[in-house]
C-alpha cells in the first residue's frame, strides 16, 4: 500500500524533483526490506566485479553457499536469467579461488598442511565419502580397481586427492581438462603433494582416450548443458572396463544456482545404478551409472 501511494506521489509530482527522489528513496527501502536473505545474498553476487579471492569475494560467495544450503525457495520462482548469471560468476569465482589455492599449496614448504587450509577441504571430503559409498552401493569393488579418470578436474584436482584415500595405492588417476592453465596447476599440485596421474588438455567431449578406466567422474562444471554432458558420456562410455562406473555430479533444486541441473534419468547409453541428493552443506547430488549391455 506504501509503496503504491508513493508511486502515485511521483506521478502527480513528477515535476518536484526534491519530493520524487524521497519517494524514490522510500520505494528503494522497501524493495530491500522484503527481500530474503537469498535475494540479498544474490544480489550482492550479481554485484561483485572482480572474483578474485578477497574478504570480500570470498565473504559475499560464502553467504550465497550458506542461503542456497538453508533455503526452501523454489529456483523456479528464481528468473532463469538471474539463475545463470548466478552460474555463471560462481563458475568464474570457483576457477579464481581454485588458481589461487592451487598455487599457494604447490609453492608451499609444507604443501600436505596447506592444502587442508583449503576453505572448501572438508566439503571435498564429505563429497568424496558421498560418492565412494555409491559406487560400493552399486556394486563395485574399489580394491580392484586399477585406474580412474575425472574429466574436468580444474586447477585443483581435490577430488583425487580424496579419492586417492579409498582406492589402492598402485590405483592411478589420470585428469582432462580442456583450459591449459588448469592443466599446468594442477600437475603442479599433485607433484608437489607426491600424486601420480596424468594430465591431458582435452575436451571431455573429444574421445580418443587410449586407456580403460574402472571409474570414470564427470565434474560438475564440465559442460554447462545437458546436451554437453551427454557428449561426454559418449565420448568415454567405450573407455570404461566392464563392471566399471561413470560417476556423474550434478545439482537439484535451489543448489542449482550454484552448479548446473540435470536429472540422473535424463542421460542415455548408461543405466542408473544409484543417486544421491544431500540434505548437508556439500552442493552436489551424484549419480552413478555402469554401462548399458553392447
Amino acid at each position: 500500500m506504501v509503496a503504491k501511494k508513493c508511486a502515485i506521489v511521483i506521478h502527480m509530482l513528477q515535476y518536484n524533483t526534491v519530493l520524487q527522489q524521497i519517494c524514490n528513496t522510500i520505494l528503494t527501502a522497501l524493495y530491500y526490506n522484503t527481500m530474503t536473505p537469498l535475494h540479498t545474498a544474490i544480489h550482492a553476487a550479481l554485484a561483485l566485479t572482480d572474483l578474485h579471492p578477497s574478504n570480500h569475494v570470498n565473504a559475499v560467495l560464502h553467504e550465497l553457499v550458506t542461503q542456497v544450503i538453508n533455503s526452501q525457495e523454489d529456483i523456479a520462482d528464481i528468473a532463469p536469467n538471474t539463475v545463470a548469471k548466478v552460474q555463471d560468476i560462481c563458475a568464474r569465482a570457483e576457477g579464481e579461488l581454485e588458481s589461487y589455492w592451487s598455487e599457494r599449496i604447490a609453492t608451499a614448504a609444507m604443501p600436505h598442511q596447506v592444502v587442508e587450509e583449503f576453505p572448501y577441504w572438508d566439503n571435498y571430503a564429505q563429497l568424496a565419502r558421498h560418492e565412494v559409498g555409491l559406487l560400493k552401493q552399486s556394486g563395485l569393488a574399489l580394491e580392484n580397481v586399477k585406474r580412474m579418470l575425472i574429466i574436468g578436474s580444474g586447477p585443483l584436482p581435490l577430488s583425487a586427492v580424496h579419492f586417492a584415500r579409498h582406492l589402492p595405492s598402485t590405483a592411478l588417476i589420470d585428469h582432462i581438462d580442456n583450459n591449459p592453465d588448469a592443466v599446468r596447476s594442477g600437475e603442479a599440485l599433485l607433484r608437489a603433494l607426491g600424486y601420480n596421474g596424468h594430465y591431458l588438455c582435452v575436451d571431455g567431449a573429444s574421445g580418443g582416450l587410449t586407456e580403460r578406466y574402472d571409474v570414470v567422474l564427470v565434474a560438475a562444471l564440465a559442460g554447462s548443458a545437458l546436451s554437453d554432458k551427454q557428449a561426454i558420456v559418449d565420448a568415454v562410455l567405450p573407455n570404461i572396463s566392464d563392471g566399471g562406473r561413470l560417476l556423474m555430479r550434478s545439482a537439484r533444486g535451489i543448489r542449482g544456482l550454484l552448479y548446473p541441473v540435470f536429472a540422473a534419468t535424463e542421460l542415455s547409453g548408461a543405466t542408473l545404478l544409484a543417486e544421491h541428493h544431500p540434505e548437508d552443506d556439500t552442493i552436489n547430488s551424484v549419480f552413478i551409472y555402469g554401462k548399458e549391455p553392447s
